[in-house]
C-alpha cells in the first residue's frame, strides 16, 4: 500500500506514472509501472493506456503498442464513461496519429462493438468526428491485416497523391494538411517521383518548412525517382537552394536522416561527384564526414579529377558529363574603401572552418578588429559567403556590429551591410536585410547605403534598398550622426 494519498486521492507513485504517461519517455513509463503493472487504475478511473490515448503525444502508437504487449487488456474501459482505447484514440488524436494507432490496436483483436456509457461504439465515435475512412476499419468487417492494407492502399495513397501535387505546386498549407491526414509520404506518382523529390525540383518555398514533417511521418531519404536520384542528389543539384544559402543546412539534415551519398543518377554520378563537379567545396567536405559509413566493403568511392583538369571518371560506355562552374554573382568592380586583401585561395578551407566552428564567439572581433560577420563578407565565393553569413546571423551575431579601426584595413566603423553593398553582393545584402539591421547608419565615409549603391551604378542593388526603405517606419529612416573618420589613407584603393 502507498504510504499516503494526495488531495486528489492518488499516491505519489501513481502521480509520477500519470505524468509519465502524459509526456514522459517510454523509459520513464517502464520505470514508473511498478508491481501493479499496466492494469492498475491510476487517476480519474483510467489505466496507463487510457491516459496515453488522451495525451495527444506524437508517439502514441509506440507507447500503446508497448502497454498492450506488456499485458494491458485491450478491452479495458474507463470507470467514468466506460470508454475503451478505441473510443479514446479518435477523440484525442489527429487522424495522422490515430489511424496507425488503431491499426496497431486491431492486431490485439479488440471487441469493436463495445459501447460506452453514452451507448457509442468506436465506429460511432469515428463517424461523429468525421473520420469516415477510420470508421471503415472499426465496423468489424475487416481483419487487422485487411485494415492495414485498406489504409496503405486507400487513405495513404489518396493523401499521398494530393501531397505530391501540393509540393509540386508549392502549396505549403495543403501539403501539411495531407501529412496531417495520414498521407503515405513515400507515395510515387505516375511520373516516378515523390514529394521528397519535388521538394527540391519544383517547390518554390523554403523546404525546411516541410522536410521535418516528411521525416516525422517516416519518409524514406533514399527513395529514388525516375532518374535514379535520391533527395540528397536533388538537393545538391538545386540551384534555387544553392542561391538561398541554405544548401549546407539542408544537406546536413538529409545526411543525418540517413540519405546515402552513394546513390547514383542515370549519369552514374552520386552526391559526392555532383558536389565535386559543381565545385561546392563546403558540401564535399560535409559529405566526407558521412562518406565512410555509406561505402560498402566492395564499393569503390566515386573519383572525380581536380577541376583544373576539366575531366572526371565516368563509366566507359557513357559520354563525359559537362563540368559545371560554380555560380558567381555579377560584379561590376570592387569600389569598397579598403586595403584589406580578401582570401583568394578558397582551396584552403581553413578560414571557413574557423567561421563554421560551433564554439566560435560570433560577437567577438579577431585581431584585425573584424567580427565573424565581416570576415564572412570577404569570402569570394557567393554560395560559401551566403552560407556563412546565414549561419553566423542565425547563431546570434549582432547584424549591425561595426568593424574596429586597424592599420591593416580601412573598414573601421563599417557594418557588414556597408561592406556587402560596396562589393555589389546582392544576394548577401538580401540575407542581411532579413535580420533588420540598422539601416540609416552611414559608413566611415559618411555615405548612406543608397549612396554607395548609386556610386557603384548598381541598379538592382538600388531597387532592393529602395524596396526595403518602404518597410521602415519614419523614425528609423532618420540619419544617425556618425562622423566620418579622417584617415590619411587612400580611400580608393581596391582589393587586390
Amino acid at each position: 500500500m502507498p504510504a499516503y494519498m494526495g488531495d486528489d486521492g492518488i499516491s505519489p507513485e501513481q502521480r509520477k506514472l500519470h505524468d509519465a504517461c502524459l509526456e514522459g519517455s517510454l523509459k520513464d513509463i517502464k520505470e514508473c509501472l511498478g508491481q501493479d503493472g499496466v492494469s492498475q487504475y491510476v487517476k480519474d478511473g483510467m489505466m496507463p493506456m487510457h491516459i496515453v490515448a488522451c495525451s495527444g503525444r506524437e508517439d502514441v502508437e509506440e507507447i500503446i503498442g508497448f502497454l498492450l504487449q506488456s499485458g494491458s487488456d485491450v478491452d479495458a474501459q474507463t470507470k467514468s464513461d466506460e470508454d475503451t482505447i478505441l473510443h479514446l484514440i479518435p477523440r484525442h488524436n489527429i487522424i495522422r496519429i490515430a489511424f496507425p494507432t488503431i491499426l496497431k490496436i486491431l492486431e490485439y483483436k479488440p471487441d469493436v462493438f463495445i459501447r460506452n456509457r453514452h451507448l457509442r461504439s468506436p465506429y460511432d465515435e469515428a463517424i461523429a468526428l468525421g473520420y469516415y475512412e477510420l470508421a471503415n476499419v472499426l465496423d468489424g468487417s475487416r481483419s487487422a491485416q485487411d485494415a492495414r492494407k485498406y489504409y496503405e492502399q486507400g487513405i495513404g495513397a489518396m493523401y499521398g497523391a494530393k501531397l505530391v501535387e501540393a509540393v509540386m505546386n508549392s502549396k505549403e498549407d495543403v501539403a501539411k494538411d495531407c501529412i496531417k491526414n495520414g498521407a503515405n509520404v513515400n507515395y510515387v506518382n505516375e511520373h516516378g517521383a515523390g514529394a521528397i523529390h519535388y521538394l527540391f525540383t519544383h517547390y518554390e518555398l523554403p523546404p525546411e518548412n516541410i522536410l521535418p514533417l516528411l521525416f516525422t511521418s517516416k519518409a524514406d531519404p533514399n527513395l529514388r525517382d525516375y532518374e535514379g536520384d535520391n533527395c540528397l542528389n536533388l538537393a545538391i543539384k538545386s540551384q534555387r537552394l544553392r542561391e538561398s544559402g541554405n544548401m549546407y543546412k539542408i544537406v546536413n539534415i538529409l545526411l543525418e536522416k540517413g540519405a546515402l551519398s552513394t546513390v547514383k543518377d542515370l549519369d552514374g554520378h552520386d552526391a559526392f561527384a555532383i558536389a565535386t563537379l559543381r565545385d561546392y567545396k563546403d558540401i564535399v567536405k560535409l559529405i566526407r564526414k558521412f562518406r565512410a559509413g555509406h561505402l560498402s566493403d566492395d564499393e569503390e568511392p566515386t573519383m572525380v579529377a581536380p577541376k583544373e583538369k576539366k575531366e572526371h571518371f565516368v563509366p566507359a560506355d557513357e559520354p563525359p558529363a559537362p563540368v559545371v562552374d560554380p555560380v558567381k554573382e555579377p560584379t561590376k568592380r570592387q569600389p569598397t574603401v579598403t586595403t584589406l586583401k580578401e582570401d583568394e585561395d578558397d582551396e584552403d578551407d581553413e578560414e571557413d572552418d574557423i567561421l563554421d566552428d560551433p564554439d566560435l564567439d560570433v560577437n567577438k572581433p579577431n585581431e584585425l578588429g573584424l567580427y565573424p560577420l565581416h570576415q564572412a563578407i570577404l569570402r569570394t565565393d557567393p554560395t560559401t559567403r551566403n552560407r556563412l553569413v546565414s549561419n553566423i546571423l542565425n547563431r546570434g551575431a549582432d547584424v549591425s556590429a561595426r568593424a574596429l579601426d586597424s592599420e591593416e584595413h580601412d573598414e573601421g566603423g563599417n557594418t557588414a551591410l556597408h561592406m556587402a553593398v560596396a562589393r555589389d553582393q546582392l544576394g548577401t545584402v538580401k540575407i542581411i536585410l532579413g535580420y533588420k539591421p540598422l539601416y540609416a547608419v552611414p559608413n566611415n565615409e559618411d555615405q548612406t547605403l543608397l549612396q554607395i549603391a548609386e556610386h557603384n551604378e548598381n541598379e538592382e542593388m538600388i531597387e532592393v534598398l529602395k524596396d526595403y526603405e518602404k518597410t521602415i517606419s519614419p523614425p528609423e529612416k532618420t540619419k544617425t550622426d556618425l562622423k566620418a573618420k579622417e584617415k590619411g589613407k587612400d580611400k580608393n584603393c581596391l582589393i587586390s
